[in-house]
């Protein structure tokens, strides 16, 4: 039977580049994201890029819906697929302060980043555990091959700047959501990861086509193919906690001292940038 890996987000950035790299290693693909029109574009320029007989199944559904996790869970037990890798990449942001952003905008945030994403893994990591379980009953003498859960978090975990308040707390309690869920299921053939993305350059972050087309010709923005390699090859090295970009993690003390040291300074500046 195929094996398939659902993204979430999955029609464009980071979630599309990943979408791909999983495909080259022979899964069938799930892409779930809101827009209908979107998934079939991304669905056609993966059968055109790869070149190869794939399998590709597509779900429009908004993720921000209190019961979205439960729906796509549903229809995946519906449609008999085996979901051998989960990819919670879809995520929401907006650079405002808590004060002023509406209540509209802070419940679908907060329901994509957090809520989503909890029971995603909550109910895709308890069947994927059962399953392993059953496979281990039946062939005791092979190890169960482990299926895997990739959660999406952000370089913004370690800049709780002033905009970023809502955002990068969201971001923060993905990581040390999936580094716990990480060692509950260690024991269960589920492996579960989270990667934090710096500076990647899509439509997510909202700058100017100026200081984008600049950042990616500096090398401070990475392309989402660059990214996404580097963080499928470390899901399937198996480890715990990504962050694309080696040099980033020396930078790591640099964002906190800023953020700590000039504050009203550099709000003023990111305000400035992202309403340009």
């Amino acid at each position: 039977m195929n094996k398939y890996a659902l993204i979430t987000g999955g029609s464009a950035g980071i979630g599309l580049a990943v979408a791909r790299e999983l495909a080259l290693r022979g899964y069938g693909l799930v892409l779930v994201a809101r827009s209908e029109e979107k998934l079939a574009l991304a669905r056609e320029s993966l059968m055109r890029d790869l070149n190869k007989e794939i399998d590709i199944l597509t779900l429009p559904l908004d993720l921000t819906r209190e019961d979205a996790a439960q729906t796509l869970f549903d229809w995946t037990q519906q449609q008999g697929l085996i979901v051998e890798v989960l990819v919670n990449n879809a995520g929401m942001y907006f650079f405002e302060e808590a004060i002023v952003l509406d209540a509209a905008k802070t419940q679908a945030l907060i329901r994509l980043n957090i809520l989503t994403l909890t029971r995603l893994c909550q109910l895709f990591g308890a069947e994927m555990a059962e399953r392993k379980l059953a496979a281990g009953r039946v062939n005791p003498v092979e190890k169960a091959e482990p299926a895997y859960i990739l959660n999406i978090s952000s370089y913004s975990v370690y800049m709780p700047w002033a905009g970023w308040s809502l955002y990068s707390a969201s971001k923060a309690y993905v990581k040390k959501f999936s580094m716990a869920l990480a060692r509950e299921l260690r024991s269960r053939a589920v492996v579960v990861s989270c990667a934090a993305p710096a500076g990647v350059a899509t439509s997510l972050l909202g700058l100017p086509g100026k200081l984008a087309r600049l950042g990616r010709r500096c090398g401070i923005l990475m392309r989402p193919q660059t990214c996404a390699r580097r963080i499928v090859r470390a899901l399937f090295r198996q480890r715990e906690y990504i962050i694309p970009g080696w040099y980033y993690w020396p930078l790591i003390p640099i964002v906190k001292c800023i953020g700590w040291c000039f504050p009203q300074k550099l709000h003023r500046l990111l305000t400035k940038i992202f309403s340009a």
